[in-house]
């Protein structure tokens, strides 16, 4: 009898990073952000969910960073854009910017294995468009109990604003200690400009405890923060076990959304929405319990925007912040 031969397909559940298709962005479209002007703190603006800019000393540059509808990459209807608006005129040595999305403990720590003998390596592979050209990096960071490890490796961009699939492996670490449950996740780092603290060390061909010259040591790219109105958007990120990267991983909307709900939970969004019930403490608080969707990653802080209108039996009003809950 003639046997038809059939391929195997990837197994679900291989993705191991949130939101890698920029489906779900639940605080806003689009984020303006711009230096402190202390030329120290890291500044944190957020895009589509579990993927933001982050950057330090940064004393002139400015930009957006946004969710945004594609019609030109078939499979994919959004992605993460960063636009350089005021362009930083050089980059200082203690000056860095990133774009990064963390992988949870937990899949760190029984799926990489990281930091004992077992330990597999890592594969993220995503689709990228930029106005530049070039070699760029990218850098893994993560926090051990027995201290901090990174790794960096390159790609290039070859096109200008075109598409272009890129994959980077990363070696697996055998070094170091195991991620225990409660700390740091794992950092998955784009580099966008680093200054001569940052990557003075060189080319990281393995892993290696963590040192500032090392970090970025292979960038060598600052052109997206030095060049008014500069581009770079990605979509389709996928972090997955072992040294090859495999087809997108699809995931409905709604699983999409649990997992980032995970880490962020928007509440009171529209107009007469419930978000809370409790009591009116006095005339400046209320006491509510919330019932989150997702059991979080951590205990959450809050983020408050906005105003809340809170009734009594006699229709009686009092206004209040409303709450917005982050935990990235």
């Amino acid at each position: 009898p003639a046997f038809e031969t059939m391929s195997a397909s990837p197994p679900a559940g291989r993705r191991l990073n949130r939101n890698g298709a920029m489906r779900v962005h639940q605080r806003v479209d689009a984020a303006s952000v711009a230096h402190d002007g202390s030329g120290a703190l890291a500044y944190e603006g957020y895009g589509s969910d579990g993927y933001l800019i982050q950057f330090s000393g940064m004393d002139q540059m400015d930009g957006a960073i946004e969710t945004i509808n594609i019609t030109d990459l078939e499979g994919f209807t959004k992605a993460l854009r960063w636009v350089t608006a005021t362009a930083e005129s050089a980059i200082d040595t203690g000056e860095w910017c990133c774009l990064t999305t963390k992988l949870d403990t937990y899949n760190v720590r029984d799926l990489l294995k990281w930091g004992t003998s077992d330990a597999e390596p890592l594969t993220v592979s995503f689709w990228v468009k930029s106005s530049l050209t070039g070699t760029y990096t990218m850098s893994l960071y993560s926090v051990r109990t027995s201290g901090q490890r990174s790794l960096s490796k390159t790609y290039a961009i070859s096109s200008a604003n075109t598409w272009e699939k890129k994959t980077v492996t990363f070696d697996a670490d055998t070094g170091g200690n195991a991620m225990h449950a409660g700390s740091e996740q794992l950092c998955i780092m784009w580099a966008l400009a680093s200054g001569s603290q940052w990557d003075s060390g060189g080319s990281t061909s393995s892993w290696q405890d963590y040192a500032h010259a090392t970090w970025l040591g292979q960038n060598g790219n600052d052109a997206i923060i030095t060049t008014a109105s500069a581009s770079f958007l990605m979509t389709g990120v996928q972090a997955e076990v072992g040294s090859t990267a495999t087809d997108f991983e699809y995931k409905s909307y709604e699983e999409e959304l649990r997992d980032c709900q995970r880490y962020s939970y928007v509440m009171g969004e529209q107009a007469y929405s419930v978000f809370a019930m409790g009591a009116i403490e006095s005339s400046t608080t209320f006491l509510g319990l919330v019932n989150f969707p997702q059991t979080m990653r951590s205990i959450p802080s809050v983020t408050v925007s906005g105003t809340t209108r809170c009734w009594d039996a006699s229709s009686a009003t009092n206004t209040s912040s409303t709450g917005m809950q982050t935990n990235e």
